[in-house]
Order: C-alpha cells, then sequence, then structure tokens
C-alpha cells in the first residue's frame, strides 16, 4: 500500500504542473518570448514550419473569385510616377472600380489617378488615422512635424518643397500609413462596398505611418472581402500564383503570410515589399476583438523603426502569427535579380518588388497575358533567352551574370586565372553550385547556390550547373514529395 503512495504524489504533481502551465500559457501575453518560442520549437518539431509544394496540384477547397481579394497597396506624395506605373500595370488584369488608394495625402476629383478610364483617388490613411486616434498633427513627434510640413507645402502649391519633405522623410510616414491600413473596420460597416482592391500606396513621404493605418483604412472599406494584400507601390504580384496559394487555404482562419525577415527567429516579420497577405478572420481578430492593440500600434507608428515589424507586431499581440512555411512564395526582388533557390524551383512565385516606372510597366506586359501559376524557374523561361539545356554545347557565356549580388552564401575564390578553372570550381562543388561568374579583370570566381536570369555585365564571364538546373527544372514537370524546411 505504501508503494502507491510516491506513484499517487507523482500522478498529483504531474496533473498540478500540467494545470500550471496551461493557465500560465493562457495568461501570458501572445507576444510573450516564451510562447514565442514555445511556438517556434512546436512548429520545428512537428514540421508544422515545412511545405510540400505537392499540395499545388491538388484540387482547391477555398476556390476564390478575384472580387474576394483586396489590393492594400501603400503609397505616398514623392513617388506619384511609380503609382501611375503601378495602376496602369494593374490596369491588364485589375478592375479600376476594385481599386482603392492610400497614402499620406489625398487627391482632388480635378486629380484623381485613373486606370482604364476609370478614377482612382487617393485616400489620406495618415489623416485618417490622427482623426480616429484624436491625435493633434501639432503634438511634439518628429514624424508629425514632417506630416505638417509636408501638408502645407501641398496646400501652398509648393510642389518642389513637397516633393522634398517627402523624398527625405517618405519612409518614415509609411510606418505611420500601416497603422491606419489595419485599423478600419467599425466605419466600413456603415459605407456601401462597391470596391476590390484597395490600394494603400506609398509614395515615399511617410512609410511608417502607412502600414496599420492603412490596413485599418482598407479593412473599413471592404469588410467583407475574404483576403487582403499589402504593397508597395513598386511591388508587382502575380495574381494566377496568389490565386492558387489563396484556393488552398481558408480565409475564415486567421492567415498571416509573407517573406520571413529578420534576425530573431520567434520575432520574425513579413516583408512589406515582398507583399504581406491577410485573411479576413485575422483583420477581424485586430480590429474588432482587439481594439486597444490597434490603438496602441498608432501611436507607436509615431516612433517605430519598421512598418511592416510593425504589422506583424499588431498582429501577433492580437493572436495571429506569420506563418513561415509559405515564405518562400514571396520574393523581394525584381524579375532579373530573383535569386532562384534548388527548393524553389517549382514553387509559385507570387511577387516581385524595387520596379522603377519603366520596369514596372514592363513587368506588367510580360504577365498580362498569363493565366496559370509562375514557378521561380518560370522566371527563366520568360526573361532568358537561353535555355537551361542550351548551357550544354556553350558553357561560357561572356558579359553576362548569373549570381548577382554577393553575399555570405557564396562560395568567392581569389587567383582563379581563367574562366574554365571557374566552371571547374562550381562542378567540384556541385551539391552547392547552380551558377558561377568569373571576373576577368581580378581573376575572382563566384559560385553561387542560386541562378539569376541576369543582365549584362562587363569583364564578366558566367555560367551555370546545367545538369544540376536540367534535372531540378525537370521536377516541376514530375513532382514528388520533397518536404523542405524553409526557415
Amino acid at each position: 500500500m505504501l508503494m502507491h503512495v510516491p506513484r499517487l504524489r507523482l500522478r498529483v504533481y504531474i496533473l498540478v504542473s500540467v494545470i500550471f502551465l496551461g493557465l500560465l500559457w493562457l495568461l501570458l501575453p501572445y507576444d510573450h518570448d516564451i510562447v514565442l518560442n514555445v511556438r517556434y520549437h512546436f512548429n520545428d518539431i512537428t514540421g508544422t514550419s515545412k511545405l510540400d509544394d505537392g499540395w499545388t496540384f491538388e484540387p482547391a477547397p477555398f476556390e476564390i473569385d478575384p472580387d474576394d481579394v483586396a489590393m492594400v497597396i501603400k503609397t505616398g506624395y514623392s513617388t506619384q510616377e511609380r503609382l501611375t506605373a503601378k495602376l496602369k500595370a494593374a490596369s491588364n488584369t485589375a478592375n479600376p472600380n476594385n481599386i482603392v488608394v492610400v497614402g499620406d495625402y489625398s487627391t482632388s476629383p480635378s486629380s484623381h489617378f485613373r486606370c482604364n478610364g476609370i478614377e482612382v483617388p487617393v485616400h489620406n490613411a495618415l489623416d485618417w488615422m490622427l482623426d480616429k486616434e484624436n491625435i493633434s498633427p501639432q503634438l511634439n513627434k518628429t514624424r508629425l512635424h514632417y506630416y505638417s510640413e509636408l501638408t502645407s507645402a501641398i496646400e501652398a502649391g509648393d510642389r518642389e518643397l513637397a516633393m522634398s519633405v517627402g523624398e527625405t522623410h517618405g519612409w518614415e510616414l509609411d510606418i505611420m500609413k500601416a497603422s491606419s491600413i489595419l485599423s478600419s473596420f467599425d466605419f466600413a460597416l456603415r459605407m456601401p462596398i462597391s470596391v476590390y482592391s484597395v490600394i494603400i500606396g506609398y509614395y515615399g513621404t511617410f512609410p511608417i505611418f502607412d502600414h496599420v493605418s492603412g490596413l485599418e483604412l482598407a479593412f473599413t472599406m471592404l469588410p467583407t472581402k475574404k483576403w487582403y494584400v499589402l504593397l508597395d507601390d513598386d511591388t508587382y504580384i502575380l495574381e494566377p500564383s496568389l490565386k492558387i496559394l489563396l484556393d488552398h487555404l481558408d480565409s475564415s482562419v486567421s492567415h498571416f503570410l509573407g517573406n520571413s525577415v529578420g534576425g530573431d527567429k520567434i520575432k520574425r516579420f513579413a516583408h512589406g515589399g515582398s507583399a504581406i497577405v491577410i485573411s479576413h478572420a485575422a483583420l477581424r481578430r485586430v480590429f474588432v476583438d482587439h481594439p486597444k492593440v490597434t490603438s496602441a500600434s498608432n501611436f507607436e507608428s509615431l516612433t517605430a523603426g519598421w512598418g511592416d515589424a510593425l504589422v506583424a507586431s499588431t498582429l501577433i499581440k492580437s493572436g495571429v502569427y506569420l506563418e513561415e512555411r509559405y515564405s518562400h512564395h514571396f520574393n523581394g526582388e525584381s524579375p532579373r535579380i530573383t535569386k532562384i533557390w534548388p527548393e524553389r524551383f517549382c514553387s509559385p512565385l507570387v511577387s516581385f518588388h524595387g520596379l522603377n516606372p519603366e520596369h514596372m510597366v514592363a513587368t506588367g506586359n510580360v504577365f498580362k497575358d498569363i493565366t496559370k501559376p509562375v514557378s521561380w524557374i518560370g522566371i527563366w523561361d520568360l526573361y532568358e533567352e537561353r535555355t537551361l539545356s542550351s548551357f550544354l554545347t556553350e558553357p561560357f557565356r561572356a558579359g553576362w551574370d548569373h549570381v548577382g549580388r554577393v553575399d555570405e552564401a557564396v562560395l568567392t575564390t581569389h587567383a582563379v586565372t581563367t574562366q574554365e578553372d571557374c566552371l571547374e570550381l562550381c562542378v567540384s562543388n556541385d551539391d552547392i553550385c547552380l551558377a558561377w561568374t568569373w571576373e576577368e579583370e581580378n581573376h575572382t570566381c563566384h559560385v553561387s547556390p542560386w541562378i539569376i536570369v541576369g543582365d549584362a555585365a562587363e569583364h564578366k564571364v558566367t555560367g551555370i550547373n546545367t545538369h544540376r538546373a536540367m534535372a531540378l527544372s525537370d521536377q516541376c514537370a514530375h513532382p514528388k514529395s520533397t518536404s523542405k524546411n524553409y526557415d
């Protein structure tokens, strides 16, 4: 009988411990380090952070209509040329009646932008946010001073000063716009809905204000959309690729998707330029269920460092976390310098970023007639005149670069005297090499684990790991289950 006492005590101890830990979990804030660490390690152990892209070949359980998605694009006064190009590129696929632009100023009826002949006004997300939170523009905050200076210059018709303020301090106001994008649901319930996409523009004027306030305003104007896509006015969305992703996700469940960045694994955030995708359920959880979090974020935007990080912290504090398993679909580069990694060859690619007005229009023309999802290696097929197999007979390409910007992932070797030696370095490092570039003037060889379409480059000779690249590309036509960890 006595032998059972220690066992009983052990069971009681375990039960009490479980109850205590459960209560602790329920009481801790969503953004507490303990909660974030537990979530990270749980996802890592269970494989939640891993993704087998074989799902793209399965039937879509939540097939969406274009009208289910709101495009939220940030803009600013000093980048009006970018917005013009963005709307021109969007006109290839979007219904202009479904577009709303939000920035750090507003247009008048005589100065609205146009898309396919239909007016597209710019709505001032910052003014809306300041009024909603009863924040005086005269408050002693540096960003508010910049915003007042911009507003005064615009009202006085001093375009030169307004452009100067925007170009110098635009990134700061963008952060404030981000907070207002996140919080407009209550007002939206009282207004008619005739819009499909909210483009919360980034004119470069005050980006930090933009992110949350812009999402809030978008959710206010379009409260019934299933999905909200937040992007910059120099970001291009590949809509067929976005559609196949959203067709497999339930918008009635909280989802927060994007290109995961940040050094701290438990506090990563989605890169704004790569586009951020948030479900209706997630924004409702933020703006309806946690209005105090939203207000706090609006005030925080007055001093916060990064707008996209502020969006993430606002969502996390409301119990919505970034799903890194989908991070590899989002891209922060323009087409020709997009790094095509081995594990991403066949994955649908959702976005490009960093497009100047000329490149934005050109990109829209390239993709305007494409109706099927585009994979990462699909960029090569669309932009590169040489096929992968052509490198079997012509391995050297002079005056070009398929490696691009060099970082710590690139194997750089000096004193490589010939292009043949550089190619041999790639072949001898077959498991990591996808492309190589030899610098003729300083005899330096770069071996990279990715390939890019690239562009002309003087005094360089480049090539690819042809057999490996072709084998990876062949897998796109014959998919097999190969779960990858995209952390």
